[in-house]
C-alpha cells in the first residue's frame, strides 16, 4: 500500500491576466476552442459572454493577424537596414584608412585629408556609431573625392568611391522602407491596443463565471480544468518568516517499496526538495502524473546516509502531481527526511 507523505506546501495561488498582446491571443484562442466544442446544453459561460467572445474574438483575430504580419516586416526591414548601415559605416571606415595608407607611403599628401572634412594631422577614423554619423562621412567622402580627384588627385581604389556612393544608396533605399514598416506597425499597433479594454474584460467576465461554476470542486482539480479554458496562475513566492520549513518524515517499511503523495499545491521549476536518506537503503526519487504510474526508467537515486538538494523539474515535469519514493530492496525499510524548499503563505481559494 503507498503510504502519504502528507506535504503541507504553504502558498497563495492566484490567476495571471494578460498583458502582452501574445498572452491576449493565447487566452483567447483557449477560450474560443473550448467555446466551439462544448455543447450549448453543458456550456458553463453566460449570454453575455458567448455573444461578446462571438463578437470580438473574430475582430481581434484578424487585428492581431495584422499586427504580427506589420511587426514581421518591421523585423525585416529593421535588419535589412542595419545590415546596409553596417556595410556603409565599414566601407568609410576602409575608405579613410587606406587613403592614410597612402599618405604613409606617400601617394597621396595630408593636406588632402581636408577635402573629406578630416583633420589634416589625425589619422583617426572619426567615430560613427549613428545612424547620422554614417550618413555624414559617407557624404563628405563621396563629395571630398569628386573635389580632390578634380584637383588633379589620383582616386582612390580598394575601396573605390563609388562602392561608398552604392552602398549609401542602399542604405538611404532600406531605411526609407524601415520608417514605411515602422509606420504600419504603429498604425496596426494602436488598432489593436484600442480593442484590448474590451478584451480584458471578456476575459475577466469569464474567467470569473468559469471560477464560480466549478467553485464546488476540488482547488487543484478547478485548476486543471479551468486552465483548459485558458485560465493561468501563478504561485506567490514571497518569503514569509513566520513560515516554517516543511519538514516530511518518510519510513517505507520492510516488505513494501513505494510512498505517494499527490502535490497539494503547483509547483514550479525553481522550487526543490531538501533530501536526507537517514536508512539503509538506496531510494529513488521521481513524480509522475498518475498515481499508480510506474516507475520510470530515470529516477533520482541518493545513497543511505547522503543528504542533497533536488530540484522540482529534476524529479519529473513540473506539471505532475505526484511526489514518490521508491525502495527497491523490500528486505530494508527505507526512511528519508524531505524538506520543501517552497515559500508563501497558507493556499487560499481565488475569488
Amino acid at each position: 500500500m503507498p503510504h502519504n507523505l502528507n506535504f503541507n506546501v504553504m502558498v497563495r495561488i492566484f490567476r495571471i491576466f494578460p498583458r502582452a498582446y501574445i498572452s491576449f491571443k493565447r487566452a483567447l484562442n483557449k477560450l474560443h476552442r473550448r467555446i466551439e466544442i462544448t455543447s450549448p446544453d453543458e456550456n458553463p459561460l453566460s449570454k453575455s459572454v458567448l455573444d461578446r467572445e462571438k463578437e470580438n474574438y473574430p475582430l481581434f483575430n484578424a487585428a492581431y493577424t495584422d499586427y504580427a504580419k506589420a511587426l514581421a516586416l518591421q523585423t525585416e526591414a529593421s535588419a535589412a537596414e542595419d545590415i546596409a548601415q553596417r556595410k556603409t559605416r565599414k566601407l568609410n571606415s576602409q575608405f579613410i584608412q587606406v587613403f592614410n595608407f597612402g599618405v604613409t607611403r606617400g601617394i597621396f599628401k595630408a593636406t588632402d585629408r581636408r577635402y573629406y572634412q578630416l583633420p589634416v594631422d589625425n589619422p583617426a577614423v572619426p567615430l560613427m556609431s549613428k545612424e547620422e554619423d554614417v550618413i555624414r562621412w559617407a557624404n563628405n567622402l563621396i563629395a571630398g573625392e569628386k573635389l580632390r580627384v578634380e584637383a588633379g588627385g589620383t582616386a582612390m581604389i580598394n575601396p573605390a568611391i563609388e562602392k561608398i556612393s552604392d552602398a549609401m544608396a542602399e542604405f538611404l533605399e532600406t531605411s526609407n522602407v524601415q520608417m514605411m514598416a515602422k509606420q504600419e506597425f504603429i498604425t496596426k499597433q494602436l488598432i489593436l491596443a484600442k480593442m484590448i479594454p474590451t478584451l480584458d474584460q471578456l476575459i475577466r467576465d469569464a474567467w470569473d463565471e468559469l471560477n464560480f461554476f466549478y467553485r464546488k470542486e476540488e482547488p487543484a482539480a478547478k485548476r486543471r480544468i479551468l486552465r483548459t479554458w485558458g485560465v493561468v496562475y501563478s504561485i506567490d513566492r514571497t518569503p514569509n518568516a513566520e513560515v516554517p520549513p516543511v519538514v516530511v518524515k518518510v519510513k517505507i517499511p520492510v516488505g513494501e517499496n513505494l510512498c505517494v503523495e499527490e502535490f497539494t499545491a503547483d509547483f514550479k521549476k525553481n522550487d526543490s526538495f531538501t533530501i536526507h536518506n537517514t536508512g539503509n537503503t538506496t531510494l529513488e526519487f521521481y513524480t509522475s502524473y498518475l498515481p499508480d504510474d510506474v516507475v520510470p526508467g530515470s529516477t533520482v537515486k541518493i545513497e543511505a546516509e547522503e543528504k542533497t538538494i533536488v530540484a522540482v523539474d529534476e524529479l519529473g515535469s513540473v506539471h505532475n502531481l505526484y511526489f514518490k519514493v521508491y525502495n527497491a530492496n523490500k528486505s530494508l525499510a527505507g526512511k528519508c527526511d524531505i524538506t520543501v524548499n517552497h515559500y508563501g503563505i497558507n493556499e487560499e481559494e481565488i475569488k
